[in-house]
Parts: structure tokens; C-alpha cells; sequence
């Protein structure tokens, strides 16, 4: 906050000094004596820090959600000891908020304690307290129906789906990095997109088409002044002739299943 106030003080002196005072007393302004834009931009930035620190959703610096640290995995076990229902277990921290303490948003796998155990994906906020105190401040569930068009309740009901299958949890979330057929699909497609570059996080889902649909959690950086990086799930198909193809991006939006 005191180096967004000294940039507008400036910003008012350049402004003030700039002023001169013509033959009939009245005050003219050079306008490209200052650099507006430069001002605006520095103060646009400075708003953004502001915003993070009084409670903003942050990503972490790196994007390695499959390789969490001892303290995140301590952390996600303290806050889902005990929840019946359900076996949770956390792939990577997306994002972070400061409050009263730190919240924690989690992606994770849960498994139901059922006669017949379902695979889904989950956001799990954490609440972490200035003591060091956890909880569980929400769980939402999420498929890759959310995320895209391909697979939706509105075709549900229809002869579509029975010709293509619905959508899969891979298995093994949070084993290992993007591997196989999943990778080199992934580098395929993403290689031929301009103005931007994408590093594979993790194979989310799969579906059983006339050849096999890929769901994958990415990181993309834009080629912007800022280079703007983001959460994407870039969808792709492999095609029975063996060839990939770019289906559609998706901006994860981790907010929106967060209470």
C-alpha cells in the first residue's frame, strides 16, 4: 500500500510540474511530458498485490502439483481425519489464500466406502489458523461433464451415449507425471497453439469414443507482456488411425468449487 501511495504522489508531482502557465495566465499541460501508461500499469499492478493480500486466490510459484511437500500431505490428512463417506487423498495444492490464518485449495481423488467403490475428483479447501489448527472448509466434487461440452447431462438421455462412454477417472492421479500415449498426445496438440505454451499436470479423465478422448490438467503461460500463466484442461482425442487431434482448452477455474 505506502509504494502504491508513493507512485500516485509521484505520478501527481510529474503531473504538477509539467503544468505551465501561458501569456494569459492560465495553466497548459504538456501531455507527453509524462508517460500515463506507465503510471496506470505500475498502480493496475500494485492493485492485483493488494487484492492477493487481503484474501485473493493465489497459485503457487510451481507448478508441480504431483510432487507436494510433507507439510501440504500432513496437512490434507489432519483436515480429512475422520470424514466418513468417502477416501480422500490429495494430488496437489492449486491455490492459496491469505485470511485469518491460510486456506488451501486441494485437488484430490476420493474413492466412496462402498460395496461398489467410485473414483472422483475433488476440491478440498483447507483452513490452516495462525496455531497451526486444520479443517475442512468445503468438498466438491467435480467431472469432466462440468468442464466440457463433449460429455453433458443434456445427452445423457439420448442414443449418444450409447455410443460413446462416459467419462473416467484415471486411476492412477497423482502417481506420476503425464506418460505414454497421454503425453505424447498432450505434446501433439499443444505445440501447434500460438501464443502460448502448456506443461501437462496431470491426466484427469478418459472416455471410450470411435478411439479414446483425453481430459488433461495443465499450466498455460501466455506469450503477454506479463506472461499470464493460468489453469487449463486441455481435452484431446485419439483417433483409431492413431492420430491426435486438439479438441478444446478450458480454464480450470479453482474459485468455483470453493465454498
Amino acid at each position: 500500500m505506502k509504494k502504491l501511495l508513493a507512485i500516485l504522489t509521484a505520478g501527481a508531482l510529474a503531473f504538477s510540474l509539467t503544468a505551465c502557465v501561458g501569456t494569459s495566465g492560465t495553466l497548459t499541460l504538456e501531455s507527453d511530458a509524462i508517460d500515463d501508461s506507465s503510471i496506470m500499469d505500475e498502480v493496475s499492478s500494485l492493485a492485483d498485490d493488494i487484492e492477493e493480500a487481503l484474501g485473493g486466490w493465489t497459485a503457487p510459484e510451481r507448478f508441480t502439483y504431483t510432487e507436494m511437500s510433507d507439510e501440504d500431505a500432513e496437512r490434507f490428512t489432519k483436515a480429512v481425519d475422520g470424514l466418513e463417506g468417502v477416501s480422500y487423498s490429495a494430488i496437489g495444492v492449486l491455490a492459496t489464500q491469505i485470511v485469518s490464518g491460510t486456506n488451501y485449495a486441494y485437488l484430490a481423488s476420493g474413492e466412496t466406502v462402498t460395496a461398489t467403490p467410485e473414483l472422483g475428483l475433488y476440491i478440498v479447501s483447507v483452513y490452516e489458523d495462525l496455531d497451526g489448527n486444520v479443517s475442512a472448509n468445503s468438498i466438491k466434487e467435480f467431472t469432466m461433464a462440468d468442464l466440457s461440452r463433449l460429455y453433458s447431462e443434456e445427452t445423457e438421455d439420448t442414443d449418444a451415449t450409447e455410443m460413446t462412454g462416459a467419462w473416467a477417472v484415471y486411476e492412477d492421479l497423482g502417481g506420476s507425471i503425464l506418460i505414454g500415449e497421454a503425453l505424447e498426445g498432450f505434446t501433439s496438440v499443444t505445440e501447434a497453439i500460438d501464443g502460448g505454451s502448456f506443461i501437462g499436470v496431470e491426466l484427469m479423465g478418459t472416455q471410450a469414443v470411435q478411439g479414446i478422448n483425453y481430459a488433461v490438467l495443465a499450466k498455460e503461460t501466455l506469450s503477454d507482456q506479463n506472461a499470464t500463466e493460468k489453469l487449463v484442461v486441455v481435452f484431446f482425442c485419439k483417433a483409431l488411425d492413431g492420430t491426435f487431434s486438439l479438441l478444446e482448452i478450458k480454464d480450470f477455474d479453482v474459485t468455483q468449487y470453493i465454498d
